[in-house]
């Protein structure tokens, strides 16, 4: 599961919101007027990462008194519990997003809708993608590895996606792509 997402990500900062139940992680005192920032918690100017396992939601005021003054002892404290408690959390309502999203975009038909319970997002996601590309009643489509590393999905990601595809009966292969990416398979949806 995907737990890379920019600050700006606006599902991310919406599920941040949930998941924190609107209150600012350092002073418990609700966020007002969308006056918040996701705070990197081992700042990137230190080498923190962008994900959920290292973001708390934060008031600006209090983000900004912080900054990067946070020992190491408290910080390990701190990843610690947004592991364990939040970013599970804020993963699985991500994870919900993408299914709405893809279900307000694209009417997915109830059998294959059945078929896709259980997988990742990731993989309804890269579902929903082959659906969207779907032209003139056929049910072939195109699609290289370079695409969708083009809309920010790694290739052995996208691979896992439509290996689980295949698996679970939606997807099949009719030819397949020149090595490295750029030659597109030919899938047919079944």
């Amino acid at each position: 599961m995907n737990h890379t997402y920019q600050t700006t990500d606006k599902r991310l900062r919406e599920a941040m919101l949930q998941v924190f139940g609107n209150k600012c992680f350092y002073s418990g005192r609700p966020i007002e007027n969308n006056n918040f920032e996701i705070d990197h918690i081992v700042p990137k100017s230190r080498g923190g990462e962008d994900s959920v396992y290292n973001y708390v939601l934060a008031s600006k005021d209090i983000n900004r008194k912080k900054r990067d003054r946070i020992d190491k002892e408290t910080i390990a404290k701190l990843l610690y519990i947004v592991k364990i408690v939040y970013a599970p959390k804020v993963l699985r309502l991500l994870d919900k997003i993408d299914y709405s999203i893809l279900n307000d975009i694209i009417s997915i038909p109830l059998d294959s809708f059945a078929k896709l319970k259980g997988v990742s997002g990731t993989t309804y996601f890269v579902y929903g993608l082959f659906r969207a590309k779907l032209k003139d009643g056929s049910d072939i489509v195109t699609f290289s590895y370079y695409e969708a590393n083009e809309m920010g999905i790694s290739s052995s990601v996208f691979f896992k996606a439509i290996k689980t595809l295949i698996n679970i009966k939606l997807l099949e292969v009719i030819e397949q792509g020149q090595y490295g990416g750029r030659t597109p398979t030919k899938y047919r949806l079944v």
